[in-house]
């Protein structure tokens, strides 16, 4: 877990992604001489992935590498539309990963009954002849 973070300084605003926001914000008031402001943030499991899809929705406004020309709202927007994005992705491969493993157990069966046939004769049972649960 991390933070997903908007700082405004004058009319820019950086998003950012930290483990500790409180520090962040002691570092740009050390090195930024305008004053700032905490805009945003949220504490989400995937933040260094919220940023970088938030920097590429809010890329359109972008001033250098993390600081963009925009409003609040549209970087709150930004951070809806990458969640979203995330949540969206997280169900896609959980289903990619659930037919990846019902794939595997599949070809895993087929292997044990081939091993099976190979090692004993037919109408014999052994350890081998487990049922198989679908």
């Amino acid at each position: 877990m991390g933070w997903v973070y908007g700082i405004q300084s004058g009319a820019f605003i950086k998003v950012g992604a930290t483990q500790d926001v409180k520090s962040r914000m002691h570092e740009f008031r050390l090195y930024n001489p305008h004053p700032i402001k905490l805009v945003m943030r949220r504490n989400v499991a995937e933040h260094y992935w919220i940023e970088k899809r938030m920097h590429e929705i809010l890329d359109p406004a972008a001033i250098g590498r993390e600081w963009f020309a925009c409003t609040i709202v549209e970087v709150q927007d930004a951070y809806r539309l990458a969640y979203a994005d995330l949540v969206a992705m997280r169900h896609t491969q959980t289903e990619w990963e659930s037919d990846c493993v019902r794939r595997a157990a599949e070809r895993a069966w087929a292997r044990a009954d081939r091993l099976r046939k190979s090692v004993m004769g037919p109408g014999q049972r052994g350890i081998g002849d487990i049922e198989r649960i679908p």
